[in-house]
């Protein structure tokens, strides 16, 4: 993402920070009850929900912003393009990280889990229960990758307008067999449907044009309800209070959440942090960006130094519980950020730089 891009979009690296330490937390409670340890597993249990649905809301939302920009700017959207900026950012990654999954730890990862993940069905490979949980952050690559498959050329469409009633259209037809497929019974097709989750994605596109559109004084289409309402100050403090309400409620009575209620908050908020020049909430906290920026690596790499720390924390036998739950989550935090920083700087940012240079979409 190029510097303009940052500074038009506020706060969304602290979201990815959010995000990532929501699922941290949650994996660091299931580590410790897979190795029999006292937990509150139970209290987070909705935690790397929030965290992985607040990821691909984001995710659609950011790509849409991009791919609407470039497209009004340079009259259309180059889409071979856009494919080389994917592959650059999360292809190098996360073979890499595939490839120490098979050949140095865990050992034996299943064959199935090996063919579907190199075609990017890891998502497919998780609910068959094929992946490793210490590998399993890759199933949410697998649904990423197969959104941007049809996603952008939803966007191509010549007029805008056609482009947000498309989206609006699958979004709802999703949301509809997701719902019939829940009611009705039908487990695995309730099952891929949730992991998925392509409606969450789509609907951070869905805002990303519905406020670019406003933004741009209704040039290309009109709705019913205009954004403006959701910029108002009233709007953002009914807004922020409730979504705020609603995640302490999900985390005290886990029946309460739902993914497709965490991802209209998720939107909202969203578009009003990162579009909104009379945002009454500013994020800007330098540790959590600096978190953000390399939330990539830390995601998928933070299952490995979280499960060596817990099974040498055992060795040690530390008895006093505020001081093992000290060491259980600054121990693999400290050495998450380390392993996520090598990563971003050392390896990744060679094919961002590439990325920008040869595939920018300025």
């Amino acid at each position: 993402m190029n510097k303009s891009v940052h500074k038009q979009l506020p706060n969304l690296d602290v979201l990815r920070a959010i995000a990532v330490l929501l699922v941290f937390i949650s994996h660091v409670e299931l580590q410790k009850q897979e190795l029999g340890m006292s937990n509150i597993r139970s209290t987070v249990m909705c935690f790397g929900g929030m965290g992985v649905t607040l990821f691909f809301v984001l995710s659609g939302f950011l790509i849409s912003y991009l791919l609407v920009q470039e497209k009004t700017s340079k009259g259309e959207i180059n889409i071979k393009k856009f494919y080389f900026r994917r592959i650059l950012r999360i292809w190098p990654l996360y073979f890499a990280f595939l490839a120490f999954a098979i050949f140095v730890y865990p050992r034996g990862i299943d064959s199935t889990a090996i063919m579907l993940s190199v075609f990017f069905l890891s998502n497919i490979a998780f609910i068959l229960e094929k992946l490793p949980s210490i590998v399993d952050p890759i199933w949410s690559l697998g649904v990423e990758e197969q959104f941007y498959l049809f996603h952008p050329h939803i966007l191509r469409m010549k007029l805008l307008k056609n482009s947000f009633n498309t989206l609006i259209a699958v979004f709802l037809g999703l949301y509809v067999i997701k719902l019939a497929a829940s009611k009705l019974d039908w487990e695995m097709c309730s099952t891929i449907m949730y992991k998925a989750r392509f409606d969450c994605m789509m609907l951070g596109g869905i805002f990303s044009l519905w406020i670019v559109n406003f933004q741009s004084g209704n040039k290309y289409f009109s709705t019913l309800i205009s954004p403006k309402i959701i910029f108002t100050k009233w709007f953002q403090i009914i807004l922020y209070s409730t979504f705020v309400a609603y995640l302490v409620l999900s985390t005290a009575i886990a029946k309460y959440y739902n993914d497709q209620l965490m991802s209209i908050f998720a939107a909202f908020v969203i578009a009003n942090l990162a579009l909104n020049p009379n945002c009454i909430v500013s994020l800007k906290n330098k540790a959590l960006e600096y978190i953000g920026k390399i939330s990539f690596g830390f995601y998928l790499l933070h299952r490995y130094p979280l499960k060596l720390a817990l099974e040498y924390g055992q060795i040690f036998e530390i008895d006093n519980p505020i001081l093992f739950n000290i060491y259980a989550y600054v121990i693999p935090m400290f050495f998450s950020i380390i392993i996520a920083h090598i990563s971003f700087y050392y390896y990744e940012s060679y094919f961002l730089k590439l990325k920008d240079k040869k595939f920018s979409s300025n």
